[in-house]
């Protein structure tokens, strides 16, 4: 009934296990064409953001006291393939920002970092093939995780 004023409008409902629109229309919406129109009663246009964050990790890029040599490529071309824990650790960013909050600083234990801490060591973690330094381990990221619990946003099932 609250909503029972809008006319020649679908809203969808937030509430349930399988979103609305997954359910009607076959719900691939390929080539549909559709206009999103946030109805000021239902969601603020307007909402404060927080200041960015700085997360430069002002680690310098490691330097040769020689020339760069094709091994020294190699070694470097393998540790980021080893290392690449870039995907993982956005994906526990967004599992710790749906239960704690995107600008949380609350650890579920003492050892391991928090939402914010997380989007730091993704930053860096996004430097490491220029400086070589990774802020997480494998052993570390395992400890984020298991932190968690089984608890994972829906979107993440």
């Amino acid at each position: 009934a609250a909503l029972k004023h809008l006319k020649d409008v679908i809203v969808f409902s937030q509430q349930g296990n399988c979103p609305a629109p997954h359910q009607i229309s076959g719900s691939d919406l390929d080539g549909d064409e559709y206009a999103v129109i946030w109805h000021e009663d239902l969601v603020p246009l307007q909402t404060d953001n927080a200041e960015p964050y700085n997360y430069d990790s002002n680690t310098k890029p490691m330097e040769l006291d020689r020339p760069v040599g094709r091994s020294d490529i190699h070694d470097v071309v393998l540790n980021i393939a080893e290392s690449d824990f870039l995907g993982r650790l956005s994906n526990l960013h967004l599992a710790y920002a749906d239960l704690f909050g995107v600008d949380s600083d609350i650890k579920p234990q003492a050892d391991v970092l928090s939402t914010i801490g997380l989007a730091g060591a993704i930053s860096e973690e996004v430097d490491s093939g220029k400086t070589g330094v990774h802020p997480l381990n494998d052993m570390k990221i395992k400890k984020q995780k298991d932190a968690l619990g089984d608890s994972r946003p829906d979107f993440m099932e």
